[in-house]
């Protein structure tokens, strides 16, 4: 008969078989445990970080332009949204050589032929010293414009002064113009007439009159024009007289500029023309 103290220091048998010590089944909990912590971590790792502001780059190209020793004082010069059909706009602008030597202005211009400058002064900048530039716009086409005026100095590009306007007041046809060659067949061309505003537009006329419209208001107006009639009018002695008739030099038609009159009440003009190609 085996006494009590005895079988407390012994592993239990059951029909012969042994039964795992606790010890084990410790161990293997503690794995357990452990694998799932370190799941749990990792989850949270992943899905809840902390807030931290992110340090953005500067765009490409800021960093230079603004190390450049030319500055435009008061940013932009923005004309806004202007009608293409108006005289030209003149706005002043200001300069400034923001570098800790003199700069000499060799040469100024525009990037745009929409664009004139004048700058008013010497050309010699001495550190922090300022310059008026006038900047004038001649307004044609259509469309959003950023354009600018560079200057260079000895060492090459100094600096800009940047230019923004719209021409969104008026209308345009698309297409704006098409090729006429000789022994070409025919043809007649759908041309329409859009409005930069989204404004409903009504064609009123067109001159010379080569073509057919509809005179009704609606998104965008429509015109058909034919190749043969506009042939026919710039070889006519009325198309010779025709300002919108140039000629080449050996008397023969280049090309006619027709014109679209609209409804549009700031801007009714639009173009398309006709180029002979010989």
């Amino acid at each position: 008969m085996t006494s009590e103290h005895s079988a407390e220091g012994k592993t239990p048998s059951v029909d012969g078989a042994r039964v795992a010590a606790k010890p084990i089944r410790v161990v293997r909990v503690t794995v357990a445990v452990g694998a799932i912590s370190l799941m749990l971590a990792v989850i949270f790792g992943l899905y809840y970080r902390p807030h931290v502001e992110t340090t953005l780059l500067p765009p490409a190209g800021r960093g230079y332009l603004a190390s450049l020793p030319i500055q435009t004082v008061g940013g932009k010069v923005d004309f806004g949204d202007v009608k293409p059909c108006s005289n030209d706009f003149t706005r002043m602008a200001k300069i400034r050589n923001q570098s800790t030597e003199p700069i000499e202005i060799l040469a100024y211009s525009p990037n745009c032929a929409c664009l004139t400058a004048k700058l008013i002064g010497a050309r010699t900048l001495e550190p922090g010293a300022e310059r008026d530039v006038e900047v004038t716009i001649h307004p044609s086409g259509h469309g959003h414009r950023s354009t600018s005026v560079e200057f260079a100095s000895k060492a090459g590009f100094a600096g800009s002064i940047r230019v923004d306007f719209a021409f969104t007041r008026g209308v345009i046809a698309s297409p704006q113009a098409v090729d006429i060659h000789d022994g070409d067949r025919d043809f007649a061309i759908d041309v329409e007439i859009f409005s930069g505003d989204h404004s409903s537009v009504t064609v009123m006329a067109v001159d010379p009159p080569i073509g057919s419209f509809e005179i009704m208001p609606a998104a965008f107006g429509k015109v058909a024009l034919s190749s043969y009639e506009a042939a026919q009018f710039a070889a006519s002695p009325a198309g010779r007289v025709h300002p919108g008739v140039k000629l080449g030099a050996d008397g023969k038609p280049e090309e006619l500029v027709v014109t679209i009159t609209t409804s549009h009440p700031d801007c009714p003009l639009a173009t398309f023309t006709f180029n002979f190609v010989k």
